[in-house]
């Protein structure tokens, strides 16, 4: 079982964080791919959303590998959000923007979404080889 656990405060070394746990994980190019997405656009909601663009404020990102599920929690100082807000399809003139398709994007990428209160829990199944 691996288990990984990082504070920030802002979005300075996100990418850095997320390059460094897919490098030392080895997981193939397509699980990398959805995983960087994942983490990327979960990072920056809670940043952006939960905690309203105050870099003083942390965002947790807990990351959990059993040898076949990776767990990805992201906890942040919000308030919160429900599985009924993430949008199942995306409008044609839409497809295109940089805003409101993170957790529309995560869900193509994942098997599972839950949330509990602050934290967005990310379930997807990944082969290592």
């Amino acid at each position: 079982m691996i288990n990984k656990e990082y504070n920030m405060f802002g979005t300075k070394n996100q990418r850095i964080i997320i390059e460094e746990i897919i490098k030392e994980m080895n997981f193939n190019e397509e699980d990398s791919f959805d995983l960087r997405l994942i983490m990327s656009e979960a990072l920056t909601n809670a940043f952006v959303h939960g905690n309203k663009g105050d870099a003083s404020k942390p965002v947790c990102l807990k990351f959990r590998y059993d040898g076949e599920i990776v767990i990805i929690e992201i906890k942040d100082c919000g308030d919160g959000m429900t599985e009924n807000l993430i949008p199942e399809k995306i409008a044609d003139e839409r497809i295109l923007s940089e805003k409101g398709r993170g957790f529309y994007l995560i869900s193509c990428c994942s098997d599972k979404i839950s949330f509990n209160d602050s934290t967005v829990i990310i379930e997807k199944k990944v082969r290592i080889y």
